[in-house]
């Protein structure tokens, strides 16, 4: 998955603290119904990372046997640029209390940097905030998987160099954008499959942003292990 690590050594260079001779200090946040397999994904990116041999990962997962508990996101009120330099969320979750969210705007705000997997942007539908850090919301897609043909818009960005348009077998994801809101988008699904429920787009499909103070990277990918295991 290079371009998620890329994607993470970005968000932290825009944080000022890549080159200080200490790991990148990830919180990988984790939950979701059994659609998605918290248990087998996180440890391909995990093992990446790790070789990488840049990162400190520390899960912040629901307990074993209850994947969509929500309890361990309390751990959000007291998020702190002193202990991480990037958030990624890889998440199908619903909601967000106001202390979470203002544990996680504060993070922003210091220059923490926010990484959103596949159905983040489905999650925490009752939070302005998340919703407007993510700039996208999902709304729908085609049942299944498919091969999806990814086509490259920016290929100068830290996250997209040296990558060329590739293709994957993952969900097509529908998202309502706010023409408003300002993205820097990276990646754009170039065809739909037949049956899609939104056959004329909107495309985008990963994109950056900045929001709050803090770097955000979203990538609509990242369904099950054909993604997760993609070279791309």
């Amino acid at each position: 998955m290079r371009t998620l690590i890329v994607s993470l050594l970005f968000v932290v260079v825009s944080t000022g603290c890549a080159g200080r001779g200490t790991p990148i200090r990830v919180l990988f946040v984790i939950g979701s119904p059994p659609y998605h397999d918290i248990i087998n994904l996180p440890p391909i990116l995990e093992a990446r990372l790790n070789q990488e041999g840049q990162f400190a990962v520390t899960r912040l997962e629901p307990p074993p046997g209850n994947p969509t508990d929500e309890k361990h996101l309390e751990r959000l009120a007291s998020l702190s640029i002193d202990d991480y330099d990037v958030v990624l969320f890889f998440v199908n979750l619903e909601s967000l209390v106001p202390d979470q969210e203002a544990g996680l705007e504060r993070f922003l705000a210091g220059g923490g940097g926010l990484v959103a997997l596949h159905g983040s942007s489905w999650s925490f539908a009752d939070s302005e905030l998340w919703n407007d850090a993510i700039g996208g919301r999902f709304i729908d897609h085609a049942e299944g998987t498919y091969p999806l043909e990814i086509r490259l818009d920016d290929r100068t960005h830290p996250i997209t160099a040296g990558l060329v348009d590739f293709e994957t077998i993952d969900e097509e994801y529908c998202h309502a954008l706010n023409p408003s809101v300002e993205r820097n988008v990276l990646g754009r699904l170039e065809t739909r499959p037949e049956g899609s429920l939104c056959p004329d787009g909107p495309n985008e499909m990963m994109w950056t942003r900045e929001f709050g103070g803090g770097p955000i990277f979203y990538t609509s990918l990242g369904h099950d292990r054909d993604t997760w295991e993609n070279p791309s």
